[in-house]
């Protein structure tokens, strides 16, 4: 994930993640502002202690509003 991350700043300013964040380690998604694990995500719980602001549960059918 952490190469996925860093190549899409290439192209600027990351905001957030949204999708199934498998084996993501918890410290690549340091500085994001919003953060949807929605499957598969490994670390969920920590990712959720660690980031509680940024921290939005994703599902099936679930709207999100950014501002």
């Amino acid at each position: 994930m952490k190469n996925i991350l860093d190549t899409a700043a290439e192209f600027g300013e990351l905001y957030g993640i949204v999708g199934g964040l498998h084996a993501t380690s918890p410290s690549s998604l340091e500085g994001l502002k919003f953060i949807c694990a929605t499957h598969c995500a490994q670390h969920k719980e920590e990712i959720k202690r660690r980031y509680p602001e940024a921290y939005v549960e994703g599902g099936a059918g679930r709207e999100i509003e950014l501002p």
